[in-house]
């Protein structure tokens, strides 16, 4: 999904080094909330995920 948008918004795809952050970052806010599920399941598709939505949502 970040390639994706990354693609579509004409943005640099970036490599993720540091997953620390990821696991404070929630998007239960955004209208993609139900792809939450998936901080519990792979920390790394989580990071990748919510920086798609940052793009996406002008976070």
């Amino acid at each position: 999904m970040y390639l994706a948008v990354c693609l579509l918004k004409e943005e640099k795809f970036r490599k993720i080094e540091q997953m620390e952050e990821y696991p404070a970052v929630s998007i239960g806010k955004t209208k993609y909330k139900k792809l939450g599920y998936m901080k519990k399941r792979r920390l790394e598709a989580y990071g990748y995920l919510v920086e798609a939505v940052r793009l996406l949502e002008g976070l």
